[in-house]
């Protein structure tokens, strides 16, 4: 009995790409929060592209592909964090929201659009830009891991 319910039984891994997607093209990450620095669209571009690649669920192309991932850095706000009558302001809170499309190009037909959301505190009491290129590292790796599982689980 074990023998036969053996060969019945398959495990995939919970990938649920369909079949016909094997590659991904990631244009340019555009940025439109106003932060006005490059580095950081361009290190989303790189977070994305080295975990499709470490995933291996779809092979990253320089243009075309079967599927395509459009992210849009859509905003991104800083508040402090508590200040007590009498302080001054220690940490802030940095929130990124990100728009991100995957589309399947074979099928010509979006498979999902999501905003993703992510906020990290830093210290402003030392150097408070180091602090927030840093915060924002954090928040488009964390991203970037939740576009990646969005990706190949496809929800």
């Amino acid at each position: 009995m074990i023998c036969l319910m053996n060969g019945c039984y398959t495990f995939t891994g919970g990938n649920s790409l369909p079949e016909h997607l094997q590659t991904i093209y990631i244009p340019p990450v555009t940025d439109n929060t106003g932060l006005g620095t490059s580095q950081y669209r361009d290190a989303m571009g790189q977070f994305l592209v080295a975990k499709f690649r470490n995933d291996n669920s779809l092979r990253v192309v320089e243009s075309g592909g079967d599927s395509r991932l459009t992210v849009t850095m859509a905003s991104a706000t800083e508040a402090a964090v508590s200040i007590r009558p009498g302080e001054r302001e220690r940490e802030r809170r940095l929130t990124m929201a990100l728009d991100v499309e995957f589309y399947d190009a074979v099928q010509r037909r979006q498979m999902w659009r999501r905003t993703f959301t992510e906020n990290q505190n830093y210290d402003v009491t030392g150097d408070p830009q180091r602090e927030r290129d840093r915060a924002v590292r954090v928040i488009l790796d964390r991203i970037s891991d939740q576009v990646v599982i969005s990706v190949i689980s496809n929800w």
